[in-house]
């Protein structure tokens, strides 16, 4: 325990430990320490290092550096809306149960690169990006924003009850609602045309009645973005600053000390 706390001394002022450090020292061979004096002495030291000249000189400047490096980050990072859209969908007991798992969005089946471009096309997405990237490359980006989430739920009497979340991330909020809307409209299309292939193939039950999908709501207008807040990025930039400044200020006032030390 003593010798923690003589190492815990080291976290003073040279000015403080040239004044008062064979006193200290004394101390501590008189009484026996106790648990509570470790952080008596840590919190006292940081308190002195805290009021220092040179942990304001160099700390506070690296805090607002930070907090100033995160506001630009964040201006450059574009905002992005995520609108959602809750679709349920209920394979009959006529069909096998590998059907359920046949029918999974996140293969990306009922969304084609070509079905992907006239969307692109009919909303105007991604107008910059396609002024100086392939249409390829666009449709990649797109691919990279619709998001699936979920899988089975609760099941009913016999039948496998599936359900996804339909997400599309877009800086216009109102552009992320309709792009949200034609996603969903295109899984109806696309099941359709699923459960006749399935039909066709000999299931005796009708092709509606193999897969029946529904949208629970209408897509949503996201009125917040995803992400960070603004204040949140910037007390994020400030607190990385502080830090910064806390380990230079200490590792700089330690070698400025260091021939104090010595002598």
């Amino acid at each position: 325990m003593k010798l923690i706390l003589k190492l815990l001394a080291r976290l003073y002022p040279s000015e403080w430990r040239a004044r008062y450090g064979t006193e200290y020292e004394a101390l501590l061979e008189e009484r026996t320490p106790r648990a509570a004096d470790l952080w008596d002495v840590f919190w006292s030291a940081t308190k002195m290092r805290i009021t220092a000249r040179s942990l304001v000189r160099i700390a506070l400047p690296s805090s607002l550096a930070g907090a100033l490096a995160a506001a630009v980050i964040f201006a450059t990072i574009p905002t992005q809306y995520a609108s959602q859209v809750l679709i349920k969908g209920i394979v009959s007991k006529a069909a096998p149960a590998e059907h359920a798992e046949k029918f999974n969005p996140r293969l990306g089946t009922p969304f084609s690169n070509e079905f992907l471009g006239s969307v692109i096309q009919k909303r105007n997405l991604y107008s910059a990006d396609r002024a100086r990237m392939s249409i390829e490359d666009v449709i990649r980006k797109m691919n990279r924003s619709v998001k699936f989430k979920g899988g089975p739920i609760a099941p009913g009497e016999g039948d496998h009850t599936i359900g996804w979340i339909i997400e599309f991330d877009y800086p216009d909020p109102v552009v992320a609602q309709q792009v949200a809307g034609d996603l969903t409209q295109r899984l109806m299309e696309w099941n359709l045309k699923y459960a006749e292939t399935e039909a066709a193939a000999g299931y005796p039950r009708s092709a509606e009645s193999l897969m029946t999908i529904r949208a629970e709501n209408e897509p949503n207008l996201p009125q917040t973005p995803e992400g960070l807040t603004q204040f949140q990025f910037i007390a994020i930039g400030l607190l990385t600053g502080s830090i910064i400044g806390l380990v230079l200020a200490a590792t700089l006032g330690s070698r400025s000390e260091a021939p104090t030390a010595n002598a």
